[in-house]
């Protein structure tokens, strides 16, 4: 009788404990997803350049950054060498038009106004430019080479960036 009483508090002990994770769970969630909100969002997470010789410079390729649904202020843009950035824009749009503002450490910070609810569309689209300049022969891989910091609580948000020079 002693095993049956046992077996019978722990399965009730266990059925609580289930109901309760039931309802935690959702409000857990929803704490979780206000703060995750304010996030940017990036076109990529690694760029590749290929090709390029020593001492010269590859093409530029854009890591295109959006946000989320809260504004967000972009605070710092930081480029990696060899990589180097070539450019930083951000296209603010209002009524269809279109306002271009640099981005370069000098501007900032800039607030980056959240996906506009009403219209479901992107108010902010920024473009940092990012190309390759080695000085020596050989692969380089660097999972920080652009470091984004925006001051969320996911901050800061990097890219990676690979790059082979030729001689």
């Amino acid at each position: 009788m002693g095993s049956k009483s046992f077996f019978s508090k722990a399965f009730l002990n266990l059925s609580v404990l289930l109901v309760l994770a039931a309802y935690a769970g959702p409000a857990r969630a929803q704490s979780f997803d206000a703060g995750a909100e304010k996030k940017l969002r990036f076109g990529v997470n690694l760029m590749k350049f290929k090709g390029v010789f020593v001492n010269e410079t590859s093409d530029t390729q854009n890591l295109v950054i959006t946000t989320s649904q809260k504004t967000i202020t972009l605070d710092n843009v930081n480029v990696k060498p060899p990589f180097i950035e070539t450019g930083c824009s951000c296209v603010f749009l209002a009524n269809n038009v279109g306002t271009t503002v640099d981005c370069d450490n000098e501007s900032l910070p800039l607030d980056l106004p959240g996906l506009d609810a009403a219209t479901g569309q992107q108010p902010t689209i920024c473009k940092v430019g990012v190309a390759f300049q080695p000085t020596s022969a050989g692969r380089v891989d660097n999972p920080f080479g652009v470091r984004i910091d925006f001051g969320a609580k996911n901050d800061p948000k990097f890219v990676r960036l690979i790059g082979i020079a030729a001689d």
